[in-house]
């Protein structure tokens, strides 16, 4: 098959001169498999990587003809001819031969780009041991390449400074250069595209030999030439910004950096900005980005300000412990305080808050009453759902460091409050996309254990939701997001002085990871987080949530939350029983039979051992309950119960094979573990109730019930 390649190709780029849409899509994908067949399958991640192509005196020496045909194209595009294909008989000349002067230009043209792309690919050769021949065939490619080099499509140009550098030999990569540099002096040349098209070619040149820079006379030589291009006479920003790159790639330190660009959205512009702000960041990033932020920028230096607070964001850790970070997180407060935006800035603004509220235990200043309304403003979606996103997190850091008094007012935060609970519980469903389940995690990670534990006016709903979003998460098919849940649950439990007291063995049951531990009881002073590398596993965290909430509900006379942890065990708060009689008689699925592609989009039920993880949490509390403090609800849930009992009674006497529905087999589940669970509740507290329709099943036939 290699032997017919170079017909193959040739075909490929004389099909996409053609006027039908079909041939040029058929001749499209052909070529995306042929080229990297003929230059080599990509072996890493860089593109530009000599491990992903061969040389280019050894693609023509392999492939003669084929290079002859690709010179004759490039040729023909660069004077405007026509080029015939002596290696493709497959083509139809009735059209060609008809076609206009223009419609033929129109064609050849659109064989230019992927002509161009498959030299680009080539890299360039040593030049070692090459008969004249070879050498002659690339001569005339580079004198080719290089009048492609002023092509008014930037497309062209920017493929032709590939292909000049992969066609160059590497000992004449100096001559090329200085031939570059000849064209640029100001008296030369005063062709933009040129101009463009020459930069662009010793970028490439700079980046693929980068030992250039070591080279001073040739530093000396392109400063020299370049250099005008960074003078206010240079009204071309897209120029001016390669010459910026071009001095920054090779470390020259003298770079004119007052030429400021009049209208921000001239051409150009924002790359030029990006370039120079970028080397002045790294050049002094400390002073320069308190520079930008401390000043009052205008709408066109917004992506100064972007730049900067996008570079602190990822080099946060090298100024988390500076004295000025303080001073970041007030311009960050600062920022949000004015008229909320979906424009990038903003974003960056958020982000950059995430990060310093992450690494820090506290706030270095207080969020003013101004910024906790944009705040709230942006957690409702107004400005998309990125900005919610963010907005959640900042708030959650929020409520895990501020105390109550220090809150702007009341109302404010029970508006936050509750507005933070509704969206982190749409947020953690599991048909939300990964990113708003990740911002959910990343929020209750921030703000479970003071909500749940510390604030004041925190309603039973909020408490609920959060309570059932915990549970949500820690059953995610994402791993990384089940794991950081995890660190809330450990959170809790360190909080509630469950692992200040229990042995290495206890531990180990829990799912703690204690290889440093010692066999002794754990002090009470003892740091478990700093000492433990892995936490609870998500499957042991859920049932550990299930004891902690139960045990701090009892401790606290709490009856609200343990109501809800009792709804959670038991299934009681999956709402599948309104719809079932409803659905009955309408539909049928069988079990193990899943109507949709994602098993995680089904209805998830809680296994019976986080019921008896709360009923062993129950008969642990060693605080005496007060019999005259337990709640009323139990009576309550006992006759939701039965009404339950006696719809799943009929219903079950009508199908009694339950594995033809699914729906039915799933709510008799959950009642079955609801009325045990209940009545060994009504057994411990001693409140005696009544369960009318007793269901439990049927060991001797399978996915049966007995009714009593």
């Amino acid at each position: 098959m290699i032997h017919h390649m170079p017909a193959i190709t040739a075909t490929c780029l004389e099909a996409f001169t053609s006027e039908s849409w079909a041939l040029r899509n058929a001749a499209l994908q052909l070529y995306g498999a042929v080229v990297p067949r003929m230059v080599g399958q990509k072996k890493v991640r860089d593109d530009s990587s000599t491990l992903n192509s061969l040389t280019a005196p050894e693609f023509l020496s392999r492939h003669p003809t084929l290079a002859e045909f690709l010179l004759q194209l490039l040729s023909g595009c660069g004077s405007g001819k026509e080029v015939h294909n002596g290696l493709a008989h497959n083509t139809a000349t009735k059209d060609r031969t008809g076609a206009t002067k223009d419609h033929l230009s129109i064609k050849v043209a659109s064989s230019l780009v992927p002509a161009l792309s498959f030299v680009a690919r080539l890299s360039p050769g040593t030049g070692l041991q090459q008969n004249r021949g070879l050498n002659d065939t690339l001569e005339k490619f580079c004198q080719v390449t290089n009048t492609l080099l002023g092509s008014p499509v930037h497309t062209v140009r920017r493929l032709a400074s590939l292909a000049l550098v992969a066609l160059t030999l590497t000992k004449k990569v100096h001559i090329c250069i200085s031939n570059l540099l000849q064209l640029l002096r100001p008296p030369k040349l005063a062709n933009t595209n040129l101009i463009h098209g020459s930069l662009c070619a010793l970028v490439n040149f700079v980046q693929t030999y980068p030992n250039l820079r070591n080279d001073q006379e040739l530093k000396n030589n392109i400063v020299t030439s370049v250099n005008w291009l960074l003078e206010p006479n240079n009204k071309c920003l897209i120029t001016a910004a390669l010459a910026l790159k071009l001095f920054i790639f090779l470390q020259v330190d003298y770079i004119r950096t007052d030429v400021k660009p009049i209208d921000s959205f001239q051409p150009g512009a924002a790359e030029f900005i990006q370039t120079l702000t970028m080397r002045k960041i790294y050049h002094n990033s400390q002073s320069e980005i308190v520079k930008i932020l401390t000043s009052n920028l205008s709408h066109t230096h917004d992506l100064e300000e972007q730049l900067c607070i996008d570079y602190l964001a990822d080099h946060f850790k090298i100024y988390n412990h500076s004295s000025w970070i303080g001073m970041i997180e007030r311009l960050m407060w600062q920022r949000l305080e004015q008229k909320p935006s979906i424009h990038k800035t903003a974003l960056a603004v958020m982000k950059l808050l995430c990060t310093i509220l992450e690494e820090n235990d506290e706030l270095h200043s207080l969020p003013s009453v101004k910024c906790m309304e944009n705040l709230l403003t942006l957690l409702k979606g107004c400005h998309g759902a990125k900005a919610a996103s963010l907005a959640l997190v900042i708030i959650a850091h929020i409520f895990g460091k501020l105390d109550d008094n220090q809150w702007p007012g009341r109302e404010m935060k029970c508006n936050i409050l509750s507005t933070f609970t509704g969206v982190i519980r749409s947020y953690s469903d599991p048909t939300s996309t990964e990113d708003y389940r990740l911002a959910a995690s990343k929020a209750l990670k921030a703000s479970m254990k003071s909500l749940l534990f510390s604030e004041q006016d925190v309603s039973q709903v909020c408490k609920e939701n959060l309570i059932f979003v915990c549970t949500e998460l820690l059953q995610d098919e994402d791993s990384d997001i089940r794991n950081s849940v995890c660190y809330v649950v450990f959170s809790l439990s360190d909080s509630d002085h469950y692992t200040k007291t229990m042995s290495k063995e206890k531990l180990l049951e829990k799912g703690f990871d204690t290889q440093s531990f010692s066999k002794d009881l754990i002090p009470d002073n003892f740091n478990l987080q700093s000492h433990t590398l892995e936490l609870f596993h998500p499957n042991l965290a859920i049932l550990e949530l299930a004891k902690i909430i139960t045990h701090q509900s009892i401790c606290t006379n709490d009856w609200s939350s343990f109501r809800v942890i009792w709804k959670i065990c038991s299934g009681q708060h999956i709402d599948d029983f309104s719809s079932l009689h409803k659905s009955f008689f309408n539909s049928s699925s069988y079990l193990f039979h899943s109507h949709t592609m994602n098993l995680y989009k089904e209805p998830k039920q809680l296994s019976l051992r986080m019921a008896e993880a709360m009923l062993d949490a129950v008969k642990g509390t060693t605080r005496a309950v007060d019999l005259n403090n337990v709640p009323d609800w139990l009576q309550q849930e006992s006759e939701i119960l039965n009404e339950q009992g006696e719809v799943l009674s009929k219903l079950i006497s009508q199908q009694p094979h339950l594995f033809i529905h699914k729906q039915l087999l799933s709510v008799t589940s959950t009642y079955i573990v609801a009325s045990k669970t209940l009545l060994s509740l009504s057994d411990i507290f001693n409140i005696p109730i009544n369960i009318t329709h007793n269901l439990s099943w049927n060991s001797s036939h399978y996915c049966s019930v007995d009714v009593r």
